[in-house]
């Protein structure tokens, strides 16, 4: 009968005689022989109509097959679950075709007995759409008995902001887990042994034009000798008798014929032209443990090349804008940790958002 009561509305005042007569004439119409045999609500509805020769039943042979078909499914079955109408309805504006044809008002009239909640109009977009367009079409082309659903389509619901909120909140925890997880994998700067040492001599490599040989002062029995590659940058003069700080546990190097016990700090501009040494506070003494604030640890003997300790961490040692020596905590928080002594932070003399290595 639903169906029915919906095509009344477009069609004309005979027509709505003539349904209406058949209608009192049966209880629920199972077989009306006029010019074709058509059985139930369907069939007054689409003699009528083609009595009109309406669009709604299809504007060609092809689409009035399809639509028939679409009808009849959507009276015969159970009404598809909203979400996955919701994706059916995704790109489209009318059930069947590109126009309004019977087989909307047969998805409506099941459509109709819906209770839909708040929440629906983000959850299922494409159905609100399609529902609030089919029962205005109805309301505009003639007088209805049937009840309008009213949608706000502009004040998003409480429930879902709520929703939204909890789903964001559980979203930011998953992501700083997945940090705090890779940030716990990474190595800890307290592996490193950093110390204070006080450049005794320097001078040419024998082999290497780009290297200085220096001994250097580490609060040990005799100074450590360390191979740097500072010749372009600095002369003789700006390393002598400097506090500087070194990285004491990488394992020892050969470069060139000369073992390399040791690694000075120094950073390196963005740009790559300009180096300059990392100095700690100027009352240090040699052999004075340098460390990462907040990540004091013990060092490891002599780090293991293969497990890239150093290559993990160094990425994160860079100068502020202070000029000062920091480690930036790979958690995506970007704090800083200075490099410092017991009495102050290590510095440089110029160059800022510099690598150190």
């Amino acid at each position: 009968m639903f169906l029915c009561e919906l095509s009344l509305v477009w069609l004309n005042p005979l027509s709505k005689c003539q349904l209406l007569m058949y209608w009192n004439s049966f209880e629920e119409p199972t077989t009306l022989v006029l010019d074709k045999k058509y059985q139930g609500s369907l069939t007054a509805a689409t003699w009528l109509l083609e009595q009109q020769k309406s669009d709604l039943l299809g504007k060609n042979d092809l689409d009035k097959a399809l639509v028939y078909q679409s009808t009849v499914k959507s009276l015969q079955e159970p009404v598809q679950p909203l979400q996955e109408l919701n994706l059916d309805l995704e790109t489209k504006v009318f059930a069947f075709s590109n126009y309004f044809t019977i087989a909307d008002i047969a998805l409506f009239s099941k459509l109709y007995n819906v209770a839909f909640k708040p929440t629906d109009r983000l959850q299922v977009p494409n159905v609100i759409r399609y529902y609030d367009l089919i029962q205005n079409l109805v309301f505009e082309n003639g007088q209805s008995d049937l009840q309008r659903v009213e949608f706000d389509l502009v004040t998003p619901p409480k429930e879902k902001e709520q929703v939204e909120k909890k789903e964001s909140k559980e979203t930011k925890k998953k992501e700083e887990k997945a940090v705090e997880k890779q940030t716990d994998s990474l190595p800890k700067p307290g592996k490193l042994d950093f110390r204070v040492g006080k450049i005794l001599s320097v001078k040419r490599h024998p082999d290497a034009d780009a290297l200085y040989v220096e001994e250097i002062d580490v609060g040990e029995d005799k100074p450590r000798t360390v191979c740097s590659g500072l010749v372009k940058y600095m002369t003789e003069d700006k390393l002598q008798d400097k506090l500087v700080v070194l990285l004491c546990n990488l394992k020892p190097a050969k470069m060139r014929g000369v073992e390399s016990q040791a690694m000075l700090l120094a950073a390196t501009s963005s740009d790559g032209n300009t180096v300059e040494l990392v100095h700690p506070p100027q009352d240090s003494k040699p052999g004075e443990i340098v460390f990462v604030d907040r990540h004091q640890g013990t060092p490891e003997p002599q780090l293991n090349p293969k497990r890239k300790v150093w290559e993990l961490i160094q990425p994160n040692l860079l100068t502020n804008n202070k000029k000062q020596a920091v480690y930036v905590i790979p958690d995506g928080s970007k704090k800083e940790c200075l490099l410092k002594t017991k009495s102050g932070a290590c510095t440089v003399e110029s160059v800022v958002g510099a690598s150190i290595k």
